[in-house]
């Protein structure tokens, strides 16, 4: 049986809006013990992310809009937890936003929750025969 990330992901999502001043943007994330966070419209669309870095570059009256970068790692759904461990660690990411039908953010997985995951006895690697019918279909 193949892992989906919504077994090990986080259902709570923490996320900054465009308009937020970048300066205090920043504040929030450490506070809160985050380097970086997705952006989301005023009607809950995902339209990019943030991170630390971008945030200490920007000038004393950027907001968080127009520092975003507008590509953000994710996964959808159905993806599994091998394919979400893959894709963070082939792409340099520690955490994938998951994504459902219509964009809609359904969570956050990161690398500590794959980790989890493996320490659990979680089956990860899927069953040769899974993988089988999978590729044939």
């Amino acid at each position: 049986m193949l892992l989906l990330v919504t077994k090990i992901m986080q259902a709570e999502v923490f996320a900054l809006a465009p308009e937020l001043p970048a300066h205090a943007a920043a504040e929030v994330l450490v506070d809160r013990g985050f380097d970086t966070a997705p952006i989301l419209s005023g009607s809950g669309t995902l339209i990019g992310m943030v991170s630390l870095s971008e945030l200490s570059k920007a000038g004393s009256s950027a907001t968080v809009g127009e520092v975003m970068l507008t590509t953000v790692p994710a996964v959808r759904n159905d993806s599994t937890a091998m394919e979400a461990a893959h894709f963070m660690a082939t792409g340099g990411h520690s955490w994938l936003l998951v994504i459902g039908p219509f964009g809609m953010i359904l969570g956050v997985v990161t690398a500590l929750d794959v980790v989890r995951a493996l320490a659990a006895g979680l089956p990860l690697a899927p069953d040769p025969e899974v993988v089988f019918d999978r590729m044939a279909s």
